[in-house]
């Protein structure tokens, strides 16, 4: 009735002679009106008269000490609209919030500060009518009541209480879980300068141990290949929710090839007995690693970096001292290259020299020692 009366946007009472600070801090004030024919109510509490005393709002928060609205002086352009009306711009009027608080005499009038109505935005927030109200430019279409303003810290604890729930039931769905969890490694390295994701999970690759290093092993190959082979059909949606849904409709076979990719390419080496060899040489024994089968020794990558020496007493470990006694001859470039034939089945020698030759690796490569059964890791495991 009031609102409808006063021309208001909104109206809210208050059952007190002030306006708490915390029903306005979150508001943004409208000019007031001037000084014209204030009502009788006003002028006896300017005069000091009981019967209409008018509340001010309460400016008691230090923040709030220089908003025109604190002031004493405010009282003056105050209005009893029982009988008068507000004095102010009937356009402004009509999308602004009014305030009815109690007289000291307990007679119920609209406070003369009116503010910005707030409307509810898209998600359900209460936002300020910033530009209309202020501009005088009226929504005959905004809702007459809407829900409380919601404040920046309590919206971030409703968001940390939401992801609270989220995150149980994800951890109550393994399978689900494990989706999602390849989805976000994978969807993050793809577009590494992205903040849509709000997860802290990721799959980077380890710097590299070596500048300009390349292994050139059959095992780099062989990752080229695979990362090919990757279905790639869920990457080209425009969005993380798109990208998300395509993802989940991939067969297991397919999100599981993505999980493995993920977590193979985190793994990063440890040279001699560091911290964490003891853990890689066990994945490789689970796995049933055959080194040899994936890594020969070169001249590049091995033997250049041998001494003459060192070359020719790995010959000889093979074929004994009468096999490495023509090699002895060789320049150290030269015995390198011969050495990378030998050890690469490139020339022509006696088969149990030869099956030596393919299965020789360096003690370090190994993820077992060479007297080690294969498999007895994974057979520990099951038993």
């Amino acid at each position: 009735m009031i609102r409808q009366r006063e021309g208001l946007g909104q109206i809210r009472s208050v059952a007190s002679e002030r306006v708490p600070y915390t029903e306005t801090c979150m508001l943004r004030s409208l000019p007031t009106a001037p000084e014209s024919g204030p009502c009788v109510a006003a002028g006896k509490a300017l005069d000091g008269g009981t019967g209409g005393d008018l509340p001010a709002l309460d400016g008691s928060d230090p923040r709030r000490k220089n908003d025109a609205f604190c002031d004493a002086d405010f009282a003056a352009g105050a209005t009893d609209v029982c009988k008068t009306g507000l004095e102010s711009d009937t356009h402004s009027k009509a999308a602004a919030l009014g305030y009815v608080v109690l007289s000291a005499g307990g007679t119920p009038q609209i406070h003369p500060q009116l503010f910005v109505a707030p409307v509810a935005d898209g998600d359900g927030h209460a936002v300020e009518k910033a530009d209309s109200a202020a501009d005088g430019i009226s929504d005959p279409t905004a809702p007459a009541h809407v829900g409380p303003v919601l404040d920046r810290r309590l919206r971030e604890m409703l968001a940390a209480m939401k992801c609270e729930i989220l995150a149980l039931h994800v951890a109550q769905h393994p399978t689900f879980a494990r989706d999602l969890g390849t989805f976000i490694m994978i969807d993050r390295e793809r577009q590494k300068d992205t903040d849509d994701i709000p997860s802290t999970l990721s799959a980077p690759m380890p710097p590299a141990s070596i500048h300009g290093f390349s292994g050139e092993t059959r095992a780099c190959a062989g990752w080229m290949v695979m990362e090919e082979a990757l279905d790639r059909s869920w990457a080209r949606y425009e969005t993380i929710v798109e990208r998300y849904a395509a993802f989940c409709m991939l067969d297991d076979a397919v999100k599981g090839s993505w999980l493995a990719w993920a977590v193979a390419r985190t793994l990063h080496s440890v040279p001699g007995d560091g911290d964490g060899t003891d853990f890689l040489d066990y994945l490789g024994q689970r796995l049933d690693i055959d080194v040899a089968a994936s890594w020969r020794p070169t001249a590049l990558t091995f033997f250049d970096k041998l001494t003459k020496p060192g070359i020719l007493s790995i010959i000889e470990q093979i074929g004994g001292a009468q096999f490495r006694a023509p090699y002895a001859r060789l320049r150290k470039h030269d015995l390198a290259a011969a050495a990378e034939r030998i050890f690469s089945g490139g020339v022509t020698l006696e088969p149990e020299i030869r099956q030596r030759a393919l299965a020789w690796i360096p003690e370090t490569m190994r993820f077992a020692p060479a007297d080690a059964d294969p498999g007895s890791a994974a057979s520990d495991l099951a038993r």
